[in-house]
């Protein structure tokens, strides 16, 4: 059986020129949606997917492998 947990990712920014975002969705074990929301402190586009590929890729990967899940 497999374990992993649905889960959807995307950088998006809400503002013209604002910051931009990393949005984490998932479902846990018991079939809850939940969502992992953080500013990433750029505005800038190749800056924020090194940070999202760097800084969040072990947390996206708990996920999908329901480590993270609570």
């Amino acid at each position: 059986m497999d374990e992993r947990m649905e889960t959807n990712k995307w950088l998006w920014q809400p503002h013209k020129n604002g910051s931009i975002y990393l949005r984490l969705s998932y479902r846990d074990f018991e079939g809850n949606r939940k969502t992992f929301t953080r500013a990433l402190g750029t505005k800038e586009w190749p800056e924020a997917c090194r940070i999202q590929d760097v800084e969040f890729s072990p947390i996206i990967l708990g996920y999908e492998q329901g480590v993270g899940a609570t």
